[in-house]
């Protein structure tokens, strides 16, 4: 039985070796929230792919809030500019998740929820 979970923030340099942490901690999440296995690598690419276009920005906050059977996933970094995603990117995240979105207002960044597949018969 999963029981309620209070959000999880992570702060991190926005540099590419940090991002195993934050898919570490995505990873933890989506299991804490009942995700089978492919639904917890949907999550680790999704916030991979996220965090990387908020690179270049200082930092990234991550937070991670999972209840049973779905994940709300936000970053932001530390400045008012959107990220961008190319078009492969969007692709892939558009793929992995149920629903996303891009901000800037008042500081760049993203959110996304991932809700866990029924299983399979």
């Amino acid at each position: 039985m999963l029981r309620p979970v209070s959000a999880v923030t992570l702060s991190f340099p926005a540099e590419a070796e940090y991002l195993r942490l934050a898919r570490l901690a995505a990873a933890d999440a989506a299991s804490r929230a009942g995700f089978d296995v492919d639904d917890i690598d949907d999550v680790r690419i999704a916030v991979n792919e996220l965090c990387g276009a908020l690179g270049g920005c200082g930092r990234i906050t991550l937070t991670l809030h999972a209840q049973a059977s779905r994940l709300e996933v936000t970053g932001a970094g530390d400045t008012a500019v959107q990220p961008e995603l190319d078009g492969l990117t969007r692709t892939v995240v558009r793929g992995v998740v149920d629903s996303y979105d891009l901000t800037s207002d008042p500081v760049g960044g993203f959110s996304f929820v991932k809700e866990a597949r029924p299983p399979r018969a």
